[in-house]
């Protein structure tokens, strides 16, 4: 019946997930021959060889992570897999609403008999070899006879297939299979199904696009959905989002937005005990960012710090611990802390190669200021194609050019440095930040230092004066930086008359 339907999808569909995600290659499938055999002891009713782990935190984790998957065909069955399993929780929940539990029921079925079909036109289209990629596209063309007259089956499907297209960098693919799940969630009146849609646009938005603005009015979107849930909205997906909502705000430097928001999430946590602890580590490092901005270094540091108790892989908390130093003008410190966060990343994720360039971006940076641009410039060269992939524009494209920018300054290479900076500035304006921005003023200080070191001095004055002007307008984190910069223009300024 259902009730062991439920039982034996929650465990056994929800191992083989884990299993294929695993961090550790040794707990991986090795294969792709191997994840199919599983799935199909699955299918056929066989026990399965994956262990059982804890499924929740895993899953959130795909949601807030790219994770390129080494098996071929992971990221599909995640997608899948997660729709499946978080279906049938739903189910659980709702039971006593018989109608409810029979569509619940039917669209597992559903979907896991598509998932069978998917894995059988994989293999036919590349055999063993064929890619995440590929496997996806074969799919796509089978949806809307496979699906028809079934809305909730599909707009779970094309939820699966966009947020698998989001992980791959698939943007447009992405966006078209997420839109139509939306508005098919929309129209079955599934609150929270509309929302968990909304918050994989936001992060297909945020990430690969850069159009943090965009994300944030995802998130609110999201937020606004769950309204219409009442008590049925999950307040674990509430506080997840207004997590992610505070991070785009930070990035935009709407500051007390951020604040505002991330408040109400921890009143969230501290009162509703079904938040769980994934995203806690997530927002402690959110309120140290926003604690730095106001020069509030030890304050910030006991956050990062806390994080990094409760998940040694939190990543944005080592790197803000860097900032922290940077800030303080301990430049030492701040290559060293960097240096063990992209250690600790490599070590945990090493084939998660976006991740680990973005560990290595940041020993660059920080390791210049420290006195080695030699070896910063060499790590910036092969971290940055790497996070070219992942970031096709926006916000994220503008951070890791500036910082290139930054590093070929420092290392007297001002060709470089001026051709980073104004990409830099580019993807700025393609992220829409105000020009009151930080990232938007180191951007113009960068171009304007590196034609300062083409001796090109008159043109360089301009950027460096308005640099100037933004610093001295944002916070008093910023101040050492405008004190730094007064000293350069008046160099400057000495040379161009």
């Amino acid at each position: 019946g259902l009730e062991r339907l439920q039982h034996a999808l929650s465990r056994d569909l929800s191992a083989i997930l884990l299993k294929a995600l695993e961090n550790d290659p040794a707990q991986r499938y090795s294969t792709v021959a191997e994840l199919s055999d599983d799935v199909t002891r699955f299918l056929d009713g066989r026990p399965v060889e994956a262990h059982a782990q804890t499924f929740l935190y895993r899953a959130g984790k795909f949601l807030r992570r790219r994770w390129p998957v080494a098996t071929a065909a992971a990221v599909f069955v995640l997608g899948l897999a997660t729709a499946t399993v978080f279906a049938l929780h739903q189910a659980r929940v709702a039971k006593a609403e018989a109608r409810r539990a029979q569509e619940e029921a039917q669209k597992s079925t559903r979907v896991t008999q598509f998932l069978r079909r998917m894995l059988n036109i994989g293999f036919r289209t590349g055999g063993v070899d064929v890619t995440v990629l590929q496997m996806l596209n074969a799919s796509e063309p089978t949806i809307e006879k496979s699906w028809k007259g079934d809305p909730l089956a599909e707009a779970t499907l094309r939820e699966s297939l966009g947020a698998s297209y989001t992980t791959l960098v698939q943007p447009e693919r992405a966006k078209r299979q997420l839109y139509r799940a939306l508005t098919l969630f929309r129209s079955l009146g599934r609150d929270s199904d509309a929302a968990d849609t909304l918050l994989i646009l936001g992060i297909a938005a945020q990430g690969a696009e850069g159009r943090i603005f965009t994300a944030a009015e995802d998130y609110r979107q999201a937020l606004d959905t769950l309204k219409g849930a009442g008590k049925e909205a999950p307040p674990a997906l509430v506080f997840r989002l207004k997590v992610y909502l505070a991070g785009v705000l930070i990035s935009g430097y709407r500051l007390e937005e951020a604040r505002a928001v991330l408040r109400e999430a921890m009143q969230l946590a501290a009162h509703d005990g079904s938040v769980g602890t994934a995203q806690l580590p997530a927002a402690w490092t959110h309120e140290g960012e926003l604690l730095l901005e106001q020069g509030r270094f030890e304050e910030a540091e006991a956050l990062f710090h806390k994080a990094i108790a409760a998940d040694r892989y939190a990543s944005d908390a080592w790197i803000d611990l860097a900032r922290s130093s940077w800030l303080k003008q301990n430049y030492s410190a701040a290559a060293e802390l960097a240096r063990q966060a992209y250690e600790t990343q490599l070590a945990y994720n090493r084939e998660n190669v976006a991740d680990t360039a973005e560990a290595e971006m940041a020993w660059a940076r920080y390791r210049s200021e420290a006195g080695d641009a030699k070896a910063a410039v060499a790590q910036v060269q092969a971290a940055l194609p790497n996070l070219r992939r992942d970031y096709l524009a926006g916000y994220m494209l503008a951070f890791y050019t500036q910082t290139a920018a930054r590093v070929f300054n420092q290392a007297g290479r001002p060709e470089g440095a001026a051709q980073y900076a104004r990409e830099s500035l580019a993807a700025c304006r393609q992220a829409q930040l105000p020009e009151l921005h930080p990232l938007v003023a180191a951007a113009t200080e960068d171009l304007g230092d590196a034609l300062a070191g083409m001796k090109r001095y008159r043109e360089a004055v301009p950027g460096l004066e308005k640099a100037l002007a933004t610093y001295r307008r944002l916070g008093p984190v910023y101040r050492e930086a405008g004190v730094r910069l007064e000293a350069v223009l008046r160099q400057v300024r000495a040379r161009a008359t």
